[in-house]
């Protein structure tokens, strides 16, 4: 079971809206065989109509079960049982010209949120997203070594040439919202630039096909997607002191110093 609190509550909202689908399958072949009596299919319908029936049972049994022990709030989830119902009652009664297009829909949703959001790293709280070590410190200028995180669990190091003053480490941050946020997360991140009072390095290239510039743009939104850049507590520099940036759970970085 997911152990997010959020998690598990969108959890049972998709698994409403796919019971909530489900039995809209099997209303529809029951619509079907009132229309079509006497065509020979009427057999072929009803295992149709309860085999659809069984599965929005026990997908809405586990969505109860689960909803009870979690005890938390299910907002939304009238909306996801009637969006379920819908496309349930749509694929069921005109499978060619509405249940292609629905699964065409659904499979390049998939397809353009793994491609969009898969390179960005999963905000796990309480680890290191980066550390910032000062080599050199004086009025006129700083070099530092940064190392990030990067996927698998590996992390890059660079070493910055930066102007005088504080070392502000900026993120990319995308907040997820509705199905999206099981497969992904709530929350996912990179490091994206290095700024000081005479120097801004950016780290990154551009955001990819899907979050875009700015909050995101039309297609992360009808996702659920919202992007942010987050920038983190200045830093100030001095020889061999180093930084390093925790993510936390409530979607801040804390940055220790040391």
């Amino acid at each position: 079971m997911v152990s997010d609190p959020t998690l598990t509550a969108e959890a049972v909202r998709v698994g409403a809206a796919i019971a909530a689908f489900f039995a809209g399958l099997a209303v529809s072949a029951g619509i079907r065989s009132l229309f079509r009596r006497g065509d020979g299919g009427s057999g072929r319908r009803s295992i149709a109509a309860m085999t659809a029936a069984s599965a929005a049972v026990a997908i809405a049994a586990w969505s109860f079960v689960v909803a009870a022990r979690s005890g938390g709030r299910l907002d939304s989830v009238t909306t996801y049982l009637a969006v379920g119902l819908a496309a349930g009652l749509l694929v069921g009664l005109f499978p060619r010209a509405a249940g292609l297009p629905l699964l065409a829909a659904a499979v390049f949703s998939t397809a353009a949120a793994a491609i969009g959001l898969s390179p960005w790293l999963e905000w796990s709280p309480d680890t290191e997203a980066a550390r910032i070590t000062a080599y050199r410190a004086n009025g006129d200028a700083s070099m530092v070594a940064l190392r990030i995180a990067a996927a698998g669990g590996r992390s890059f190091e660079s070493n910055l040439e930066l102007g005088p003053g504080p070392v502000t480490l900026e993120f990319d941050v995308v907040g997820i919202r509705g199905p999206l946020s099981l497969a992904f997360g709530r929350r996912r991140y990179r490091p994206s630039a290095v700024s000081t009072a005479g120097a801004h390095i950016e780290l990154q290239g551009d955001r990819g096909p899907l979050v875009g510039s700015g909050d995101g743009g039309l297609l992360a939104k009808a996702l659920g997607c919202t992007a942010a850049i987050l920038a983190a507590p200045p830093f100030e520099p001095s020889v061999m002191a180093s930084a390093s940036y925790m993510l936390k759970a409530d979607g801040a970085v804390e940055m220790i110093v040391k």
